[in-house]
């Protein structure tokens, strides 16, 4: 419906109401900019659809009964979807990923299940959101591996403690300066090694 709306506004200058907006093919006037505004977006959604897909709706009519037509036959993949992104959370590690690396793959996963959990991102406010956050940054720490055992405490002792986002660059400080001070190392070796040789 907002797409049909913008399409409206944006490519025909169309000033509608989000209630009028559906109705308009009943009005004569209106009738061929709904029908335009109706075969845009039509358009879009089976370009952007598999063949078969594209191929079982493309003689429906409307953008509406094309939408009610997909949710009805896609929307129950939508429990085993969750499933499947709560057991791949549940089984994250970080293995040999960088730490900024694993931290996108995390934010992936949030990313995913929020969006499928709820209708609407924006239900996700005040104190429901902070306990999400906070959820996440107990998990981004927990999927760590155990050399980050000490900065991992350190982030914990911190009062208030810090968003997951500001955890992941503390431990890619730290992931850096571990990089830093193994090439120093390596430095200093080739230095001695070549002074011995001599």
């Amino acid at each position: 419906r907002d797409l049909v709306k913008f399409l409206c506004l944006q490519r025909i200058g169309c000033h509608f109401s989000m209630e009028n907006i559906l109705s308009l093919q009943m009005i004569p006037p209106f009738l061929p900019l709904w029908e335009r505004c109706n075969s845009m977006v039509i358009s879009w959604l089976l370009h952007f659809m598999d063949k078969d897909t594209a191929a079982s709706i493309i003689y429906t009519p409307t953008t509406s009964q094309i939408w009610k037509d997909l949710s009805q036959r896609f929307s129950f993949r939508q429990g085993t979807k969750i499933y499947h992104l709560q057991k791949e959370m549940s089984n994250l590690s970080q293995g040999n990923l960088s730490v900024s690396a694993h931290f996108t793959k995390c934010k992936q996963l949030w990313d995913e299940y929020i969006v499928l959990v709820t209708p609407c991102p924006c239900e996700f406010t005040g104190s429901a959101m902070k306990i999400i956050e906070r959820q996440q940054l107990i998990q981004f720490l927990m999927w760590l591996n155990e050399s980050y055992q000490v900065v991992r405490s350190n982030i914990l002792m911190l009062n208030p403690l810090p968003s997951v986002s500001q955890a992941s660059g503390m431990v890619l400080q730290e992931e850096q300066q571990r990089e830093m001070k193994h090439f120093s190392g390596q430095h200093t070796e080739i230095e001695s090694s070549a002074f011995l040789s001599q």
